[in-house]
């Protein structure tokens, strides 16, 4: 692939070198404290000075497979966030067995990530990626087989195996980066891949569920509030109903088997384990030095543990994160108590506003590489968030407008 890939030399900033190298150095001299044999730092960066540092334009191919793979997780996840009133009718279940359809996913990667640590480290990126295209293809399959009234169970099977594929592929952003990109690109790189292509699959998920699952009967069968008991076999227009459903539920959940199944040979022929030469001097030195050592995953985790910082930033991730991955879960059941026969409106809300977070991400990965001001955009975030979540709030409680619900939704 390097004979035939267009090279381009990467040029690194005089004084980003002096400081990576002046990092690497210090990490060098104190693993080789205890190594005898461990060659000396100034040897090591000495030898990556001979080497040219390269990138190759196949890294935006890879970033854009693993973005595909990433985003029909996230589509598969949400999928029935925005017909939650539909699914209870359909199925004949509680509003709690249509959560669990999303919550499985946050249940599997508690219990899971670590899986995605050792994969990534024991098999590989490359190996790691198509065993989670895999297992997201048998996920949509199940989920398709899953269609008929009575088959809830292979429903919520397929979301199940379909979270394992999230589990493995979250931990992959930040290390794809550091193999592909250099340094001026990687938070570009981490936050396409880890933010914005599962962006991009929610947007697609929230938004095609209200306009392909869906019957002018829903109404008069199901009634608008999604806490409604009555049986709707009981209604004489029920038969229409659920062929309607039915169909446009096969269909829904075909294209994304379908999809899922093409991502599996897209991933298999383009996605390398790593480019042919290393981006950066430090991706070249922890490849080269058999004097880095990589600490083990226990070890990383106990460290992360003991380091109040990250505790800090974990807790405010995991509140700002969580708080938003309610709202879009639960939006269906949330807006049409208080707003009736809005469900293609709430799609439409959903569009807006993963488009809105599409956007500010972009932006926001770009000023990371340019800035560093990692501490100050964080907090500009939280403190926008957590208004436009107020808002939000606010909106449907006093049941204003519903285009305050359009600019609050889009902007938490």
């Amino acid at each position: 692939m390097a004979d035939e890939d267009r090279e381009e030399t990467v040029t690194e900033p005089l004084l980003g070198h002096h400081r990576e190298k002046k990092d690497l150095q210090r990490l060098l001299e104190n693993s080789a404290s205890h190594e005898k044999d461990a060659p000396t730092s100034e040897a090591i960066v000495s030898r990556s000075h001979t080497n040219s540092m390269r990138t190759y334009w196949w890294r935006w191919v890879v970033l854009g497979v693993f973005s595909l793979n990433l985003g029909m997780n996230n589509l598969q996840w949400i999928a029935f966030g925005s017909i939650a009133n539909v699914v209870t009718c359909y199925y004949g279940i509680s509003n709690f067995w249509v959560n669990s359809l999303s919550m499985v996913y946050m249940l599997v990667y508690i219990l899971c990530f670590v899986l995605s640590a050792l994969s990534l480290d024991r098999l590989g990126l490359r190996t790691t990626i198509i065993i989670a295209s895999c297992l997201n293809a048998l996920g949509a399959a199940l989920r398709v087989a899953g269609t008929g009234r009575h088959y809830f169970w292979l429903l919520l099977s397929g979301q199940t195996v379909s979270a394992l594929t999230q589990a493995l592929m979250w931990g992959a952003p930040s290390l794809l980066s550091s193999v592909w990109f250099p340094p001026s690109e990687r938070a570009t790189a981490t936050a396409f891949a880890g933010a914005i292509s599962p962006q991009f699959g929610i947007l697609v998920g929230f938004g095609l569920g209200p306009l392909l699952v869906h019957s002018e009967l829903t109404p008069q069968v199901c009634g608008n509030d999604t806490t409604k008991t009555t049986d709707p076999e009981s209604y004489p227009f029920f038969g229409q109903w659920e062929d309607d459903i039915y169909s446009g539920l096969f269909y829904f959940l075909l294209g994304q088997a379908v999809f899922s199944v093409v991502f599996i040979a897209v991933t298999f022929i383009a996605f390398p384990n790593a480019p042919p030469t290393p981006p950066s001097i430090s991706r070249q030195l922890l490849e080269e030095s058999s004097s880095v050592q990589l600490k083990t995953l226990r070890s990383s985790l106990f460290g992360f543990l003991k380091n109040r910082y990250f505790l800090v930033y974990l807790v405010t991730a995991a509140i700002n994160m969580g708080a938003s991955g309610a709202i879009i879960s639960v939006a269906n059941e949330i807006i049409l108590p208080y707003f009736p026969g809005h469900e293609k409106d709430i799609a439409y809300m959903g569009i807006a506003g993963q488009v809105a977070s599409i956007i500010s991400m972009l932006v926001i990965g770009r000023l990371l590489d340019w800035t560093k001001a990692f501490y100050a955009i964080n907090v500009s975030l939280y403190v926008v968030s957590a208004l436009s979540l107020a808002w939000f709030s606010a909106a449907v409680q006093f049941q204003k407008h519903f285009i305050m619900l359009y600019f609050s939704f889009s902007i938490k």
